[in-house]
């Protein structure tokens, strides 16, 4: 009984842990979602958010050997696929930056 509270326990904390991140997504001059969302991340730091509002606002930021990452979103349209290439990411602070975009997610 005990570990069954438990495990529902560490599901609770594991799906507020998620939502309890703030993200922000801009490409060129549009902000495209800068509020709370859903957020995931993997063990090489590559991660993933969905904006709260709108599952069909999200980005993948998938991180290179070299320390910059590569970022992909569907597009302005939204959608269900992430297809349109944000390109090479740097990493500032808690964003990744380039000259077009800017991903960030912080709790």
């Amino acid at each position: 009984m005990k570990l069954g509270i438990l495990a529902c326990l560490a599901v609770i904390l594991t799906t507020e842990q998620a939502l309890a991140f703030t993200c922000h997504l801009s490409v060129e001059t549009t902000v495209f979602t800068d509020g709370p969302c859903q957020y995931e991340e993997d063990v090489d730091g590559s991660f993933r958010f969905t904006d709260a509002k709108s599952d069909r606002i999200f980005v993948y930021v998938n991180m290179n050997g070299d320390g910059t990452a590569q970022g992909y979103w569907p597009g302005p349209a939204g959608g269900t696929h992430a297809h349109d290439n944000l390109g090479i990411l740097p990493r500032s602070g808690a964003c990744w930056v380039n000259e077009l975009s800017r991903v960030c997610a912080w709790r």
